[in-house]
């Protein structure tokens, strides 16, 4: 479904695509964009459970994977084309905090993007 939603948006070639993945868990989605053709030094996520960010990092260490919460993206503002947030918010019981998920996956998704 990803990869057709991708193609239906123009990204035919994901070696440009720079992507992040909010509630990333084990990277299985980052870890699919790589092996669609985008390139890992452009693939990031976070997860608030250290095991699965640890299991991440040890299968793509290319992929920078932070251990924290979504409502505090350590990344910089517009840097990428692609923000991902699969099952995330059903998961988070505070609407203060979902706001603030949407807020920082809204900063660092560029315009357009």
């Amino acid at each position: 479904m990803l990869a057709r939603l991708l193609k239906r948006s123009g990204w035919l070639q994901l070696d440009a695509l720079r992507g992040f993945e909010a509630g990333c868990s084990t990277g299985y989605n980052l870890r699919m964009l790589v092996q669609w053709g985008g390139r890992p030094e452009h693939m990031a996520g976070i997860d608030l459970d250290d095991e699965a960010v640890d299991y991440c990092k040890a299968r793509a260490p290319e992929i920078r994977v932070h251990a924290g919460s979504a409502d505090t993206i350590p990344e910089p503002d517009a840097s990428f084309d692609l923000s991902l947030a699969f099952t995330l918010f059903s998961s988070v019981p505070d609407e203060t905090v979902s706001q603030g998920i949407a807020r920082e996956l809204s900063r660092i998704t560029r315009p357009g993007g």
